[in-house]
């Protein structure tokens, strides 16, 4: 009984810290990995490294912005975010116009480590036979 105890303490203690770091502690985070995986009927098609901005800020408005001095196109992206406690998921929506098309993406990531400066996430998108894996390692910025 006080084993069952401990570890329903110890998943509660865990949750709300994420929640802290994530929702209460809006700023600027750099992305320090960013790689992807597809795969096509599940065997791996293809593997490296995502195509992603340095540097997010989330806003405490539930917006956010990109940057990367190497890639001035991510300051043209359209950015929300919202974070679900309950499932240690953060929500990233992305929306970008160009060339007379506009292209928009929503990456559900799990939230896998948090402390205060390291964060570690996440994603996993199916659409019929594809699936792109993403990993986002962030450490704070600011």
């Amino acid at each position: 009984m006080i084993v069952l105890f401990l570890v329903a303490a110890a998943m509660v203690t865990g949750c709300a810290n994420t929640e802290k770091i994530i929702t209460k502690k809006d700023g600027r985070w750099q992305i320090t990995t960013s790689t992807f995986e597809t795969y096509d009927n599940g065997v791996l098609d293809e593997s490296g490294d995502w195509e992603s901005p340095q540097f997010v800020t989330f806003n405490s408005d539930g917006t956010a912005t990109y940057e990367d001095p190497n890639d001035s196109s991510f300051a043209d992206y359209t950015v929300t975010w919202s974070y679900d406690g309950d499932n240690d998921r953060m929500t990233i929506n992305e929306s970008y116009e160009t060339q007379g098309f506009s292209l928009t993406a929503t990456y559900v990531f799990d939230v896998l480590e948090s402390s205060n400066n390291d964060q570690s996430w996440f994603s996993s998108n199916e659409d019929g036979s594809l699936r792109l894996d993403l990993r986002w390692e962030l450490s704070r910025a600011d």
